[in-house]
């Protein structure tokens, strides 16, 4: 299920904090720490979740539709691009902090912003021939964010995706991926429904 941080009813609210205590339980049995520090912990592993789900389906289908070789010299720009062009993430919220002026309006102190950073990775200023796919980009796509406000769970959605991929590949032949079904929401976007076909090498 797609989750971009908002609750469809009690049903769904529940169905969400049993998942985040089940979590919390399992990492408190896991790692002898305190409870603050277990429950960012869990946040972290949630926010990776369904960006790391995502970015597997989209690497794969990036390895497979532009029939790459892949290797170790370009696994990680072959992922960091597939996240360019296939964002797990949409947008980013924020709350302005200083009154700006853009394009003849006023966004005020303390307003509520979205910024879609993923229509940012199709910026033909930053990136050459945005629409194609490049793994020789200088640019570091905005997928996750950057600075200080990046995605907590960046890390692990790249390092998971790289060590996954490899995984397969090391063992399997990339047949085919189809994608299905795609749900998004105000935030986030999810393959659903998709098949990935192998072969045992």
């Amino acid at each position: 299920m797609l989750f971009d941080g908002r609750v469809n009813g009690k049903k769904h609210f529940l169905s969400i904090a049993k998942s985040f205590l089940e979590l919390f339980d399992y990492f408190k049995k896991s790692f002898n720490d305190s409870d603050e520090n277990i429950s960012d912990m869990v946040v972290t592993y949630i926010a990776a979740h369904q960006t790391t789900m995502q970015l597997i389906v989209a690497t794969l289908y990036t390895i497979h539709n532009f029939n790459l070789t892949v290797d170790k010299s370009n696994i990680k720009n072959i992922i960091l691009e597939s996240s360019r062009l296939y964002s797990p993430v949409l947008s980013v919220g924020r709350i302005v902090t200083k009154d700006i002026h853009y394009c003849r309006n006023i966004i005020k102190k303390g307003d509520r912003a979205i910024f879609y950073t993923g229509l940012a990775n199709f910026d033909s200023n930053s990136f050459v021939l945005p629409f194609t796919f490049n793994l020789d980009r200088i640019n570091k796509p905005l997928s996750f964010g950057v600075g200080i406000h990046k995605c907590i769970g960046m890390g692990i959605s790249l390092d998971f995706t790289k060590i996954f991929v490899e995984f397969i590949l090391e063992k399997y032949k990339l047949k085919n991926v189809s994608i299905f079904k795609v749900d998004d929401g105000a935030s986030a976007i999810g393959i659903s429904s998709f098949t990935i076909e192998i072969n045992k090498k």
